[in-house]
């Protein structure tokens, strides 16, 4: 069984810890209290170098907040230079008419603008006050400057009545993409997992919901929506004829370090932005080669999937893998088992 790619196929750089807001479900503990220190632009301009000669496909520029460093503008552009597609994740409430305009002549693949609500109240209730305006600004300066752009919404419970509004917001503003993902027991997150995670009724219902938008809308919107696999696996709902499929399959079999990996704004390499205190490695004392092909800790996560018993006679084993490597270590204290959210494993 092929473990890992030789190279990953995306790096997700979280360009400093800053943030301006402190949104309750932020996996990189990032906030207003964290310092503005990241890598410097000569640092990551070197690992851009390093990316494109392991043929790396795509950058994601994540933080806390990435137009909180002040390079982030010359960053965008030493990576297009070298053809590298750029995602950035943002709240949106730091863009500027001067980033816009240096945006338009060097356009990101994507811009994801966080947006947790349908209204005020809901939105800022989980990323602060004044923050929802914000993020809708964003937007409309966004949609009328021609970028292409996404609203990135987390499903919780707090929202999870709202995200049909949700949808009718992003195509009332003109967004051409819309993700949802489930929350993640990580960073700030991990203390309310439980109360706040969906359940299985409510993924169903998003599923059926989203069955029929996706074939509606299929001209004036992209949709990338983590539907819970876990749910979509006990239910059957989970096959090839699925057009639905599509939802689950990109992030199916868990990337971290097998084809995607994180440096963070010290230089640490993590499997994944999940995955906060397994270092593979530092950008500054090793290649992201060395560490890719030689650190222990990749190697035995990439393992973990040829020894777990309660998956060896699943029937989606081979796509699914022993699910999330990082929700595994986080809400057990070790990878090496199943995905406790997986049913189908107990």
């Amino acid at each position: 069984m092929l473990t890992h790619l030789g190279a990953p196929i995306e790096v997700d750089f979280e360009l400093l810890p800053y943030c301006n807001l402190r949104c309750v479900h932020c996996y990189s503990n990032a906030g207003p209290d964290q310092p503005r220190i990241g890598l410097s632009l000569r640092k990551i301009e070197a690992l851009c170098d390093e990316l494109v000669d392991l043929q790396v496909f795509k950058i994601y520029l994540g933080g806390g907040e990435p137009f909180a460093h002040r390079d982030i503008l010359d960053i965008i552009q030493l990576a297009a230079q070298r053809s590298l597609a750029v995602t950035i994740s943002t709240n949106g409430a730091l863009l500027t008419e001067r980033r816009l305009d240096a945006l338009r002549r060097v356009p990101p693949a994507l811009i994801q603008v966080s947006v947790d609500g349908a209204c005020a109240r809901t939105h800022d209730g989980i990323r602060g006050i004044g923050s929802f305006d914000k993020a809708v600004r964003a937007l409309q300066l966004l949609v009328r400057a021609g970028l292409c752009t996404a609203i990135g919404t987390v499903a919780c419970q707090s929202n999870y009545r709202e995200i049909p509004d949700m949808l009718r917001l992003t195509l009332d503003l003109g967004v051409r993409s819309f993700h949802l993902m489930g929350l993640q027991p990580a960073g700030r997150a991990l203390s309310h997992f439980e109360d706040q995670q969906l359940t299985e009724e409510q993924w169903l219902v998003l599923h059926k919901f989203f069955s029929h938008r996706a074939a509606a809308l299929s001209n004036r919107i992209e949709f990338h929506i983590e539907i819970d696999k876990f749910v979509l696996f006990k239910n059957r709902l989970f096959t090839p004829q699925n057009h639905l499929d599509k939802f689950a399959k990109m992030w199916c079999t868990c990337p971290c370090s097998r084809s995607l990996c994180t440096i963070t704004a010290n230089g640490d390499v993590l499997p994944c932005a999940l995955m906060r205190d397994v270092v593979a490695g530092n950008v500054h004392r090793q290649s992201l080669r060395e560490i890719w092909k030689r650190s222990a800790g990749f190697a035995a996560i990439r393992r973990r999937s040829l020894g777990i018993a309660a998956c060896s006679d699943c029937h989606f084993g081979d796509c699914c893998q022993g699910g999330c490597a990082a929700v595994t270590h986080n809400l057990t204290g070790k990878f090496t088992g199943a995905d406790p959210r997986c049913e189908l494993a107990k």
